[in-house]
């Protein structure tokens, strides 16, 4: 008895483990191919120079993509690569330099609030807007620097050849993990470099998902033959080309789940094949006792499914559970926040994940049960005693 328990323990733990690193691996992949769908940017777009973002866009462009029909708002987004007190990577955080008057209408996620309350508080924004050298910077940067508002910063250049001091006027929620960043006006940037004139790139955002097409051809059409043409391109796509070059991440992810569905598959049916055998004497009592055969499979076909579903259901509670325990300890690595501060697993996957555990443990169970409820009683009974 000791030694079945001991065994029933061993198979659920080995397939909580299995379970937890199949739903892991899928729920990252999931929140990372629709990252913006997260954040509310399922109409966002991003035109960008189509040979790299090495190579900068002319601001003009940013009228003309303005008045393309369809086309809600249109900011330049330029990444400033500022340092703040230090070189640390733990005083890195994202800067961009835009258009304080469309940046509303392309991020409407965004909530401007009282960074020591967290209340709604809207006109705050329009003291961003009214400033020249104003900055309007996620909550989580307060908290973290103790910012208060009306406070000044230094942003060192380190690409761009400028400091910039900008006036902390408002600080901003948004439905998603891209909080942790600090706007400021593009006019204050372009003034510091001598007027340069270009952007790394436009992101706009389109009036509805049925238009995003139409939007795309008519920036790229525009440009098209120019010494600056365009790729244009959504959000959602623009991330996953940056997961791209990581290499072939979701091949990476499918082949290690395979592999451990294959494992977790070779552990139940040893198993099951183990228990099999030492209760082959116990099958064939039952067996002449008037408990036919197809009745005794499906009695232990169940046992090993609701074995593998316990297993599986501790495993994808455990992957559930892990977002929100990460968040607790790295909480202060701020590249882990922006990008991974609101995963959770979804709840398909979780449930997806506990019926394929269900369903390999009542497969693995299929052969070494059949083969026990198979054989001759009499040659059974007398062999085992």
């Amino acid at each position: 008895m000791l030694r079945n328990r001991r065994r029933a323990a061993l198979t659920i733990a080995s397939l909580a483990f299995s379970i937890f690193l199949i739903a892991t691996l899928e729920g990252l992949l999931d929140y990372l191919k629709n990252f913006p769908l997260h954040t509310g940017g399922a109409t966002r777009l991003v035109c960008h120079n189509r040979v790299s973002f090495l190579n900068r866009l002319p601001i003009a462009h940013g009228d003309k993509i303005h008045n393309i029909p369809g086309v809600v708002g249109v900011t330049p987004y330029t990444y400033f690569f500022g340092g703040y007190r230090d070189d640390l990577p733990s005083n890195s955080f994202a800067q961009f330099a835009v258009d304080p008057e469309e940046l509303h209408r392309v991020i409407p996620e965004i909530e401007v609030v009282d960074p020591a309350t967290g209340a709604p508080k809207p006109e705050l924004y329009e003291d961003f807007r009214a400033d020249r050298m104003g900055a309007l910077a996620g909550r989580d940067l307060f908290k973290r620097y103790h910012w208060k508002i009306g406070d000044r910063i230094t942003l060192k250049g380190t690409v761009y050849p400028a400091n910039l001091e900008l006036t902390l006027r408002g600080a901003f929620v948004a439905k998603g993990a891209e909080d942790q960043i600090l706007y400021f006006a593009y006019k204050s940037f372009d003034e510091a470099l001598g007027r340069i004139g270009t952007t790394t790139a436009f992101m706009l955002r389109a009036d509805t998902l049925d238009s995003m097409a139409s939007v795309i051809a008519k920036i790229d059409a525009q440009f098209e033959n120019s010494d600056h043409e365009t790729l244009t391109e959504s959000e959602q796509s623009m991330r996953g080309h940056a997961i791209g070059f990581l290499g072939n991440v979701e091949f990476f992810v499918r082949a290690i789940g395979l592999a451990v569905a294959f494992t977790m598959l070779m552990v139940a049916a040893n198993t099951t094949a183990m228990a099999a055998r030492e209760r082959v004497h116990e099958l064939a009592i039952l067996r002449a006792l008037g408990f036919d055969s197809p009745r005794l499979l499906r009695y232990l076909l169940s046992e090993s499914a609701m074995l593998a579903f316990a297993g599986a259901a501790i495993g994808a509670g455990l992957a559930a559970a892990a977002a929100p325990i990460a968040m607790l300890i790295f909480s202060d690595m701020q590249i882990f926040t922006r990008f991974f501060g609101h995963y959770r697993l979804p709840a398909a996957i979780a449930v997806s994940s506990t019926f394929l555990g269900a369903v390999v443990g009542a497969l693995a169970a299929v052969f070494p049960a059949w083969s026990a409820c198979t054989r001759p009683i009499a040659a059974t009974i007398r062999r085992v005693g």
